[in-house]
């Protein structure tokens, strides 16, 4: 269930044009696979590139506990603009730091995420 949510969460940020990060791009970490398969290291930029964003996802996890050493990139990204959504069953440090809290079922999280999908490309807001 994990790898499927973990996809389909890849699948939305893509489709809106969103930048998402890979823990292996910050520990260093390299997978042979994903280098001969696509030609490159990571297909995901760092987590310094979160400053860049409009718009943040906390999906399933709490970034102020968990990602300490890169939270104040999200922070920068609040300070420019960006606005942050808690996707999240539970109240936690990083529903604090969010603009919008959307409390979902654990187990509806997939359905939530193919909704927004149907969402955008109906009103043609995806590419």
């Amino acid at each position: 269930r994990g790898d499927a949510v973990a996809g389909l969460i890849i699948v939305f940020i893509n489709a809106i044009g969103g930048l998402s990060t890979d823990v292996n791009g910050s520990i260093n970490d390299f997978l042979i696979g994903l280098y001969e398969t696509f030609g490159k290291f990571s297909p995901e930029s760092s987590s310094d590139d979160w400053f860049h964003s409009e718009l943040v996802l906390f999906w399933h996890t709490n970034v102020v506990y968990t990602r300490i050493p890169f939270y104040h990139f999200i922070a920068e990204a609040r300070y420019n603009g960006a606005e942050v959504v808690n996707i999240s069953p539970d109240i936690n440090a990083s529903h604090t730091h969010a603009d919008y809290q959307v409390p979902i079922n654990g187990a509806s999280d997939p359905a939530f995420g193919l909704a927004l999908v149907q969402v955008m490309f109906e009103e043609n807001i995806a590419n």
